[in-house]
């Protein structure tokens, strides 16, 4: 499954964005631009953390094994980790809305992958 970053709007702290699959919209996206990703094509992995009953996406540079960033739910951009990328409905620059309940779509989508051993690809543009 390939996916699609296509970064809409950057400004010097926020950089808002749209996810995409095969040109249909999944959803928006927020980062917080001094820490986000380059552009470039990245791997990205379902990993489930059983202690915390929590699910991990976690994007990884195409060559390597080590995670660079996550895609998570959130709402604003300013406290969040290196790379990490914000999904949901864009309300205004760096901010989402709806974040758990796409951020749970997105989830569902990897889950039919990772049952077909079909691999995950974000292309960050």
């Amino acid at each position: 499954m390939d996916l699609e970053l296509k970064r809409i709007r950057v400004r010097k702290d926020t950089t808002d964005g749209l996810l995409r699959l095969h040109n249909r919209l999944i959803c928006h996206t927020a980062e917080f631009t001094p820490k986000c990703l380059e552009i470039g094509r990245y791997e990205v992995k379902m990993q489930l953390d059983t202690s915390q009953k929590s699910v991990h996406l976690l994007i990884i540079r195409s060559n390597g094994r080590k995670a660079v960033g996550e895609l998570i739910a959130g709402n604003g951009v300013f406290k969040v980790r290196s790379g990490s990328i914000i999904v949901g409905d864009n309300v205004t620059w760096g901010l989402c809305i709806h974040s758990e309940r796409r951020f749970n779509e997105l989830t569902e989508l990897f889950v039919e992958c990772v049952k077909r051993n079909e691999k995950i690809f974000l292309e960050i543009i």
